[in-house]
C-alpha cells in the first residue's frame, strides 16, 4: 500500500461514497450520533483528514463524513491513497476500526475471512491464530459457528498480510493523555519535559506499542498557542498513532463514572478520556495529571467499576512510572 497523495487535498464531498463494508465493521450508521463530531468540525475544522482510495471510497473516516454533511460543507481535507488490492483497503479499514468493540465480531469474521481465502499450512495456522486467540478450543469453536469449518483438515498457502493484521490488532496499546503531549514543550517544568522527551524516544523503539490519541486529546490541544501547537503535532506525527472518535458507547461509561463519583461533573472530560481508552483496548493510560488521574483514589475507583462491569483493566500511569519499565 502507498500513499498517492502525501499532503492532504480539498475534494467535493459530493464525490466521497462510504466504503460498502463500513456497516459489517460499525453497524448502521444511521444510528450512531455524530453531534458532538459537527460541533468540534463546526469550531475546528476537520483535523485529520479523511483517507479515500482513488475511487474516493472512504477507507477512514465515515463519521467525519457523517457529520461534514450535517454542516453542508462543500469540501472536505482527504488523504488519497492507492492500495494494492480490495484486501489492502479491507485491512486498513479493519485495523484503523479495530476501537469499536461492539463490532468486534464482525472484526474478527473479516480476518477469518482472509484465512479462508488463503492460508498457510496447519502448523503456521495454529502458530498465528494463538497470537489473537489464548485458548485454541475457542477458536475452534469460533471458526465452527463462523467462517472457517473444519480448520484443522484443511491446508492452505501463507497469507502474511493476514497474519499481519491479527498481530497489529494485539499491539500493546498506550492512550496518551494531553497533558503529556503538551509537556514535550514545557519549559516551566523541565524535569516534566525531559522524563516525557525521553519517554517519547523509548516509544518509537518499541515496535509492540501503539499510541492511541482522541479526537479529545486534539481539541483540548488546540488550545495551545502557536508555534508551540506546531510543535506537538509534529512530534506526534513521529509515531504510525492510531486515532480515535468519542462514541456514544465513550460517552456513557463516562457518564456511568460520574454518576459514581470517580470526578466531578466539571472533570467530565477526563472521565472521557477514560472512558475511551477502557472501551478501546488501552493497557496504559499515561499522564501527568496527579489531581484527576494519576492518584490512588480514581485508579481504585476505576478498576472497581471496570470490574464490576467486566470491562478491561487498565493502568493510569505517569511517564516518570513508565521509565522504570512496562
Amino acid at each position: 500500500m502507498k500513499t498517492l497523495k502525501i499532503d492532504p487535498e480539498l475534494v467535493e464531498i459530493g464525490k466521497l461514497k462510504p466504503h460498502p463494508k463500513n456497516a459489517d465493521v460499525y453497524g448502521s450508521e444511521g444510528n450512531e450520533d455524530v453531534s458532538d463530531l459537527v460541533r468540534l468540525i463546526g469550531q475546528f475544522g476537520i483535523s485529520n483528514p479523511i483517507v479515500v482510495n482513488e475511487d474516493f471510497t472512504i477507507i477512514s473516516g465515515h463519521r467525519r463524513y457523517r457529520a461534514a454533511l450535517e454542516l453542508n460543507m462543500s469540501e472536505v481535507p482527504c488523504e488519497i491513497r492507492s492500495f494494492g488490492s480490495p484486501e489492502d483497503e479491507l485491512e486498513f479499514l479493519v485495523l484503523a476500526n479495530t476501537y469499536r468493540e461492539q463490532k468486534s465480531t464482525a472484526v474478527i469474521n473479516i480476518c477469518l475471512g482472509f484465512f479462508c481465502k488463503e492460508m498457510s499450512r496447519f502448523c503456521t495456522l495454529f502458530l498465528c491464530i494463538k497470537i489473537y486467540f489464548a485458548d485454541w478450543d475457542f477458536f475452534c469453536i469460533f471458526a465452527k459457528d463462523n467462517a472457517c469449518k473444519n480448520v484443522s483438515n484443511r491446508t492452505y498457502s501463507t497469507n502474511k498480510k493476514t497474519l499481519q493484521t491479527i498481530y497489529l490488532m494485539k499491539k500493546l496499546n498506550i492512550y496518551l493523555d494531553t497533558s503529556v503531549i503538551s509537556h514535550l514543550d514545557a519549559p516551566d517544568t523541565p524535569e516534566k519535559m525531559s522524563e516525557t522527551l525521553e519517554l517519547w524516544e523509548m516509544l518509537k523503539t518499541r515496535s509492540d506499542v501503539k499510541i492511541v490519541i482522541s479526537e479529545l486529546t486534539l481539541h483540548e490541544l488546540n488550545r495551545c498557542q502557536q508555534p508551540k501547537l506546531r510543535f506537538l503535532l509534529e512530534k506526534i506525527n513521529e509515531f504510525d498513532y492510531l486515532f480515535l472518535e468519542i462514541s456514544e458507547d465513550d460517552k456513557k461509561l463516562a457518564d456511568h463514572y460520574l454518576d459514581n463519583a470517580v470526578l466531578t461533573k466539571k472533570s467530565i472530560d477526563d472521565l472521557t478520556h477514560i472512558a475511551v481508552a477502557t472501551l478501546n483496548d488501552c493497557r496504559y493510560i499515561l499522564s501527568w495529571n496527579f489531581k484527576h488521574f494519576v492518584n490512588p483514589k480514581t485508579i481504585h475507583a476505576v478498576w472497581a467499576i471496570n470490574k464490576m462491569r467486566n470491562l478491561p483493566e487498565i493502568e493510569i500511569v505517569s511517564p516518570s512510572m513508565m521509565l522504570g519499565g512496562f
